[in-house]
């Protein structure tokens, strides 16, 4: 992929699955009252779970979609703070995003989301260091995969253009 939005999208997007792999092993061996795609069911739905197959099914679809925004967001930020310690950058990027939908649903009393045990804010907190680690590996990966030389990138070249025989033959004073 040639474009930073593609790339950041697509690897928000891949941060998003591994974040919600996470949250949902989190939720069935109990250790977060909240999954990831029950924060986002709320904020969609206005209401508190449990929620049917196909809200969990949209409000997962749509959580990614907001991570691969994320993921853009990231991606765009990169260059002004330079790529240096990208991972570093990753797990703060991931833990601000945290942070801050935490406050935001505390500042608005989002039911649901308040009071939050302290499993459920930790199982949460591990799940966006997760999308930034993960988000920033794959950005890494995609741009280390496009500065590959073009030699090993299997491209189509043009031919060269063939040598005349009748060259040789004419300037060799050996040739009989």
């Amino acid at each position: 992929m040639e474009n930073r939005f593609d790339r950041g999208f697509i690897a928000g997007v891949i941060g998003g699955l591994v974040m919600n792999i996470w949250s949902f092993w989190a939720g069935f061996i109990n250790f977060t009252e909240l999954r990831m795609v029950d924060w986002a069911g709320i904020m969609f739905y206005g209401h508190t779970p449990p929620f049917s197959l196909i809200e969990t099914v949209v409000a997962f679809f749509l959580q990614l979609a907001f991570s691969g925004v994320l993921g853009v967001l990231f991606t765009y930020l990169i260059p002004l703070l330079t790529s240096h310690n990208l991972y570093f950058k990753g797990l703060v990027f991931g833990s601000t995003v945290w942070f801050f939908i935490y406050a935001v649903s505390t500042l608005f009393r989002v039911p649901g989301t308040i009071p939050s045990s302290v499993g459920t804010v930790l199982s949460n907190l591990l799940a966006a260091l997760l999308f930034g680690l993960v988000t920033s590996y794959v950005l890494k990966m995609s741009y280390a995969t496009a500065a590959q030389p073009m030699a090993t990138k299997m491209t189509a070249v043009p031919a060269r253009k063939p040598l005349k025989q009748n060259d040789d033959d004419q300037n060799n004073p050996n040739k009989n």
